[in-house]
């Protein structure tokens, strides 16, 4: 009996050191992905500021295709301006017009195999796991993994400021490619939906081509 008793609460020390050990490190790792849940929110509600925000972007595809110019968003409506197009989205429907403006083309959004900006950021924001990486002083990074294989962004990582919660960079994988975009002078507009939505009276010589 005196064997037992002495060997008794040895067995139950070890346990309970086992158990914390495996414990301790879950509200970490689950406070650490609701910091990064929760600084990349912030973020993307001021580049989806529901009063609208404008930007001007510089896009590599990859090291041969680069695009700039300047981007318009509000919630998941985007307004898009380059040297190939310019571009409409309200959510429901896309306008591209030709540099030229001769001819605007118009899509349901959900058929566009590269859908607008205001639409992919959307997805992050639904079904997916955060994780806050080590940057450079005064940014955020984080990392953003999909849990939804028929996403769009299948992963993701963004450089957002650390002072002001602007996002500078988003690095996405869309399908099979890693699309770079860097982000300049960022402010916050006063924009009316109707500005996300093509005009016919503003282009009366256009031609309309309908793929819906």
């Amino acid at each position: 009996m005196e064997k037992t008793t002495k060997k008794y609460p040895t067995i139950c020390i070890c346990q309970l050191v086992i158990a914390l050990a495996m414990l301790l490190p879950l509200p970490l790792k689950a406070g650490r992905e609701a910091d990064a849940q929760s600084i990349l929110m912030r973020s993307l509600g001021l580049l989806q500021h529901p009063n609208g925000s404008s930007f001007d972007y510089q896009m590599k595809l990859t090291r041969f295709f680069t695009q700039s110019g300047s981007l318009i968003l509000k919630g998941k409506k985007t307004y898009g301006k380059s040297k190939k197009n310019t571009m409409w989205s309200d959510g429901t429907t896309t306008w591209k017009l030709s540099p030229d403006e001769s001819e605007v083309v118009v899509y349901r959004t959900a058929d566009l195999k590269r859908k607008p900006l205001g639409e992919l950021l959307d997805e992050v924001r639904h079904n997916c796991k955060y994780n806050l990486e080590k940057s450079q002083e005064g940014t955020y990074l984080v990392h953003v993994r999909s849990l939804d294989k028929k996403s769009d962004i299948r992963e993701a990582t963004v450089l957002i400021d650390a002072r002001s919660f602007v996002p500078k960079q988003f690095r996405m994988k869309v399908g099979l490619v890693w699309v770079l975009v860097d982000i300049q002078n960022f402010r916050t507009g006063n924009y009316p939906d109707s500005f996300f939505q093509y005009q016919p009276k503003e282009h009366p010589r256009t031609k309309i081509v309908d793929r819906r």
